[in-house]
């Protein structure tokens, strides 16, 4: 920084802004260690009329085109920062100063702001000619919405020109322009209370209701506005109940009983009979809507032709809230850990949107389904296992937490299914019995074991979640599967396209309920998701809801399993694994696989992001399916080593000889295909060992 200051010394304004300039555009990085130190600089500056420096700088970097005016914010922002700021100024340095507030107002409001604020300029520093400038630049900020915040801020620094505006008329513009913020600030600092009622009164006037509410609560102003709240409240329920957000109305209305029947009468007009009883029923306001019980059945029945159902009989679903129900569950989970490591012959099929086993039950299961409720749907718990054994291990995971508490809320209800069981395990209670040995006990052997696959969507940020509040737990977890990363992958196969037919193109923000229509032929009903998760006791409806989520992690992974043969193999799989390691900052989606599996350990933090290994991982699984059928040998087998896709410091043996060959077959493909067309065909023909999906140094 001895540049800076020899600048500085000899009040060279060029030089100084030139220098800052240049190193923030060659490491924007270092902008807090500059700006440290430029206020020691000027701070330590005793060769007087250190003012009259910063504006030559701020002259300087306003002239020439390449000082950006972020260089001018920066020195201002420094300079006001400063204890002994501002310093005695000479009648020429407030001279300029005036001047060049002027010019600021016209190209860069912003600094003009500034500039008022750092030589503390008044209205009486202006001669009568620029304060009519002044006026004039004032009032032409105030009528544009973009530059309206300087204007303010001008107004309220130079208070003695108040008089010369029409404030109800500057407070009623700038509600016009929806720039409540910048109104609030006004009447704020002015301080009076007629303009804060004048405020509320223009947000009502416009329709503004939640710029009025948000006025009433920050000012106090219940007793004048007693029913701006309520009014703001009832406009967003009847906006959630247009887009059909039943959940999230419910938990939005609270203990409102007002807010509670306006809901149930939306409900009611949607036609949504069955959500109708139970928030009622929920509500405690039975007895005040009459809801016609054969109206009701008919419209749970298109509920249930319209959304998956549960295919598990009542007593493969198990509420975990006490130290029994966690031994319970820990030993039928154990039973996965020794399961073995292959994919067996039965698997599940897709037939008219309802998953059916494929091969043929024994007798006594077969019995027992067809005594099961349901229509012989299910099977018994104990038979189901037994058959499930042959069966790729896999558990389905999802989280519930209360959700108006953002990312701060604990969670809640923890969802684990098996393919013949569904654990729904209530977090709270056992936080409140001291049960965390115990839940540790039960889960921490089938999360670290990297022989089980678990599924779901979003797993990362549900893990982040879990760690945060059960860290003795959940901080460590292999073999993790994202479905929508699945998904995305066997679309992009398919297809050859990264488009993903409608949904978003990050894999991570395709839903499970969309998922379960792509797979399974139907959605999720999604009515629950937004209820009250911290309300206990939880109601049936929210028991079953948990359940099927996490159930539907396993039916979707074994869905995928049927419709690309490269997911029904554990190589196949690996290289789309990831695992989270909360002590090395989570993991990320898409292409590690497990040192356990593949011989090597994983970088602390996981593998590559989802998106970036998709060309990878879809080629390793056409690999594993088309080489070998089985995915057990080949290229299938070199797929099922951990990766390290985007990252150039992975240490591997290549062969020198084929390098070359591919080089020149790349050359050839680049011309024919697009970009990523050859790279995935490059991944596909390069041997490596050790690795699934590599960087090609020098080429890729």
């Amino acid at each position: 920084m001895q540049e800076l200051q020899y600048a500085l010394s000899g009040r060279d304004a060029a030089a100084f802004t030139a220098f800052i300039s240049s190193t923030l555009r060659s490491n924007s990085a270092a902008f807090p260690l500059l700006r440290a130190e430029l206020a020691l600089l000027l701070a330590s500056d005793d060769a007087g009329e250190i003012g009259g420096f910063v504006l030559k700088c701020i002259e300087e970097g306003l002239c020439s085109p390449d000082i950006s005016p972020a260089i001018c914010h920066l020195i201002l922002d420094t300079a006001i920062g400063l204890e002994q700021w501002p310093p005695s100024s000479s009648h020429a340095t407030r001279h300029a100063a005036t001047g060049m507030l002027l010019q600021c107002c016209a190209d860069q409001p912003r600094l003009a702001v500034k500039v008022a604020q750092c030589w503390d300029l008044q209205v009486d520093h202006f001669s009568v000619e620029q304060q009519v400038q002044l006026l004039d630049h004032i009032s032409r900020l105030l009528d544009a919405s973009a530059t309206s915040a300087s204007g303010v801020s001008l107004l309220l620094h130079f208070r003695a020109l108040l008089p010369h505006f029409h404030l109800e008329a500057v407070l009623e513009d700038l509600v016009l322009s929806s720039q409540e913020p910048v109104a609030t600030r006004l009447v704020r600092q002015l301080g009076s209370r007629p303009m804060q009622v004048l405020l509320v009164t223009h947000c009502l006037t416009y329709a503004q209701l939640r710029s009025a509410s948000n006025v009433v609560r920050e000012f106090g102003l219940q007793q004048e506005f007693p029913d701006v709240e309520r009014m703001h409240r009832s406009k967003q329920l009847s906006k959630m109940a247009e887009k059909g957000l039943w959940g999230v109305a419910a938990q939005y209305v609270g203990e409102d009983g007002e807010l509670q029947r306006k809901l149930l009468l939306a409900m009611l007009a949607a036609g949504e009979l069955s959500l109708a009883a139970q928030h009622q029923q929920q509500f405690g306001l039975q007895g005040e809507f009459e809801i016609d019980p054969r109206q009701l059945a008919v419209e749970q029945a298109r509920r249930r032709e319209q959304y998956l159902a549960m295919p598990l009989p009542p007593e493969a679903l198990h509420f975990v809230d006490g130290a029994e129900g966690l031994l319970h569950m820990g030993r039928r989970l154990r039973l996965l850990l020794h399961q073995p490591a292959r994919h067996g012959g039965e698997h599940t099929a897709i037939d008219g949107g309802r998953v059916r086993h494929v091969a043929p039950a024994p007798p006594a299961a077969a019995e027992a389904a067809a005594a099961a409720p349901g229509g012989g749907q299910g099977c018994s718990v104990d038979s189901a296992i037994a058959r499930d054994a042959s069966l790729l291990p896999v558990v389905g995971l999802d989280l519930e937490w209360q959700p108006d508490n953002g990312s701060s809320s604990p969670p809640s209800v923890l969802q684990i299914s098996t393919d013949s069981e569904v654990f729904v395990v209530d977090l709270l209670a056992l936080t409140e019995q001291g049960q965390g040995s115990l839940l540790t006990a039960a889960l921490a052997p089938l999360l670290t074991s990297p022989h089980v696959f678990k599924a779901g969507c979003g797993l990362a940020s549900d893990f982040k979640r879990l760690a945060r509040h059960h860290p003795d737990t959940f901080t460590l977890a292999h073999s993790c599967l994202d479905l929508s990363t699945l998904w995305r992958l066997r679309h992009i196969e398919q297809t050859g396209k990264r488009s993903t037919a409608g949904y978003k193109r990050r894999a991570g923000e395709v839903s499970l309920s969309q998922l379960a229509q792509s797979v399974l032929g139907k959605p999720l009903d999604k009515a629950c998701q937004c209820s009250s998760w911290g309300q206990r006791p939880l109601s049936q409806a929210q028991l079953l809801y948990a359940a099927l989520d996490a159930l539907s992690a396993v039916l979707i992974f074994r869905g995928m399993g049927q419709l690309h043969h490269p997911f029904q193999t554990r190589n196949g799989l690996l290289p789309h694994t990831f695992t989270y390691d909360a002590r090395h900052g989570g993991g990320n989606n898409g292409g590690t696989a497990n040192g356990s599996e593949s011989g090597s350990d994983n970088p602390p933090g996981g593998g590559a992001a989802g998106p970036s290994a998709g060309d990878s991982a879809a080629s390793d699984g056409k690999a594993a399916g088309g080489s070998n059928g089985d995915g057990g040998s080949g290229s299938g087998s070199s797929a099922g080593g951990g990766s390290a896709a985007g990252s150039r410091h992975v240490a591997t043996t290549w062969d020198t000889g084929a390098v070359h060959a591919r080089q020149q077959q790349l050359f050839v493909r680049r011309t024919v295909s697009p970009c990523w067309r050859w790279r995935v065909a490059l991944r596909r023909m390069l041997p490596c060992r050790g690795i699934a999906a590599f960087p090609l140094p020098g080429i890729l």
